[in-house]
């Protein structure tokens, strides 16, 4: 709970400072390197003999995508009221949307994974364009975001969209 609290102690003081348009947060920024891969099940999804159906998870905060510069396809980014208490929601790459619910919306599809220590569903509510996570060359990985203020961060990435000179 504290570190909740001092990431949005952060982000909002951060929205003070001359220049900075949008502040949010992160686990694991892009192209850090780091990862969580964890498995989902699916409702109805059938998958390869053998295969467990996984996806990398990051935790982000309220307006992640504005501040990263990535556009929301369908449904929504996660908001201030995606906090612990709430209804646990999730924002899905394309990559992962085209994988579980191909030909169909993923927006208020419900799924189950390993990432959250909860016996809850969790709900898409929103579809992102798909990213670099770990590495340039990659191929567009599945990836799940959660809300960083559901979660139990330990550590968090202070992300800033600036206008003008960095400095």
């Amino acid at each position: 709970q504290r570190t909740r609290s001092l990431v949005e102690t952060l982000m909002d003081r951060a929205r003070t400072i001359p220049g900075v348009q949008m502040s949010s947060s992160t686990l694991f920024s892009p192209l850090s390197g780091s990862l969580w891969l964890y498995s989902v099940e699916v409702p109805g999804y059938r998958p390869a003999p053998g295969q467990m159906p996984m996806t990398y998870t990051n935790l982000t905060g309220p307006g992640y995508f504005a501040a990263m510069g990535q556009r929301i396809l369908e449904g929504r980014e996660f908001t201030s009221r995606d906090r612990d208490g709430a209804p646990q929601v999730a924002v899905v790459s394309e990559a992962m949307a085209r994988q579980f619910w191909a030909g169909r919306s993923a927006v208020g599809q419900r799924f189950h994974t390993s990432a959250l220590d909860s016996e809850k569903d969790v709900e898409v509510v929103g579809v992102v364009q798909n990213s670099v996570y770990s590495e340039l060359k990659e191929s567009q990985q599945a990836v799940m975001y959660v809300p960083l203020l559901q979660g139990s961060p330990r550590s968090a990435t202070l992300v800033l969209r600036v206008a003008g000179d960095t400095a």
